[in-house]
């Protein structure tokens, strides 16, 4: 066989491979299918269960007990504002920084206290049922490295003489807050 021949055939060849690689028509549409059916699921309950559960767990479920028209909310505590303050050991501007610090939240943070007039304040907001002890952290920079010094303030209320109290009340008014700002005896 010669080369045109071969071409031929090889051209034959290659035009029947590509008419038979068309698509099959497409079926007509079946129709809607059917799922599977998965069974019934349980809707979510709220409350107890309705068996008698494990009698070695609760055998009374508060939530029975309870009717939302008849248990009333218990009154949140009032928020007292309070400023708190301490006059400046020396009365020189020479602190990094003055933090109120308390062992009870919300004074257990510490709030920064601003400088104004040789006394460092900062104003808070501490529920009148409060109850715990706060100090004053007076810091210093010596020789490169912060050097803190804990206090309390002698003309607020003291409970054990190292440490300044916060006097559980019924009202604001009953705390006395201002004696948290109370910066001289006179």
């Amino acid at each position: 066989m010669n080369t045109t021949s071969r071409r031929f055939i090889l051209l034959g060849l290659v035009c029947v491979g590509l008419g038979c690689s068309a698509d099959p028509e497409p079926e007509p549409n079946a129709g809607p299918q059917e799922y599977p059916t998965l069974g019934e699921r349980p809707l979510p309950a709220f409350g107890p269960p309705d068996d008698a559960g494990d009698k070695d767990g609760f055998d009374v479920y508060v939530f029975d007990e309870l009717d939302a028209n008849d248990a009333p909310l218990p009154d949140a505590p009032s928020c007292c504002p309070v400023t708190f303050a301490i006059a400046d050991p020396d009365g020189e501007l020479d602190e990094s920084y003055v933090m109120l610090v308390g062992d009870e939240a919300p004074l257990r943070q510490g709030l920064l206290l601003r400088f104004s007039e040789g006394t460092w304040s900062v104003d808070a907001c501490v529920p009148s049922d409060h109850t715990g002890s706060y100090s004053y952290v007076f810091a210093y920079e010596v020789d490169g490295e912060l050097d803190e010094v804990v206090t309390h303030n002698p003309d607020a209320p003291s409970g054990n003489g190292t440490d300044n109290v916060w006097l559980t009340a019924d009202s604001c008014e009953e705390s006395q807050v201002g004696q948290h700002a109370s910066t001289s005896s006179d």
